[in-house]
């Protein structure tokens, strides 16, 4: 029995953790319970990648704006390892990392990402940190296990 591919994804906040960036799916997507629903950005980390390398990957192929990939890389801390459940695999192991970014760049960031043709695997949702508890009240809107990983890390920063 082959295990899946362990991933890599990315909390995105700005640093006064009032804004969260997240992925929203496209209504096309190839996996019916992933249409529409929320994701942080990243994904399965390649054969012979560390988890930074993955993620870094995953940040180039979904966000066609360099300066923004590049202050992602910049600002991402390892905050956890999960096991989580999923659509594709039973269980897989995620690495889960934090991007804090400084409130200004955040802002600029809000304009830059309106332009949805720079997300390419759906569109860039920025929400406010009381829209995001509300959403994650429905685990079922988030991808994967993904909604008890942002719930357990904003608890933390209480």
């Amino acid at each position: 029995m082959s295990h899946p591919p362990p991933g890599s994804a990315a909390i995105i906040t700005n640093r006064s953790h009032t804004k969260f960036l997240l992925q929203q799916k496209r209504e096309d997507h190839g996996i019916l319970q992933y249409r529409g629903a929320y994701s942080l950005f990243g994904g399965s980390i390649e054969d012979g990648e560390t988890p930074e390398e993955g993620l870094k990957r995953e940040f180039c192929e979904e966000i066609l704006d360099q300066t923004i990939v590049d202050e992602l890389v910049r600002q991402n801390t390892l905050w956890r390892t999960y096991r989580l459940k999923g659509i594709i695999y039973a269980e897989f192991v995620c690495h889960i990392f934090i991007a804090e970014i400084d409130d200004l760049v955040f802002e600029v960031w809000e304009k830059i990402l309106e332009d949805t043709n720079i997300i390419t695997e759906g569109k860039a949702v920025i929400v406010k940190k009381e829209k995001l508890l509300d959403l994650l009240k429905n685990p079922k809107l988030f991808v994967g296990s993904l909604d008890r990983v942002i719930k357990e890390w904003l608890t933390e920063q209480v």
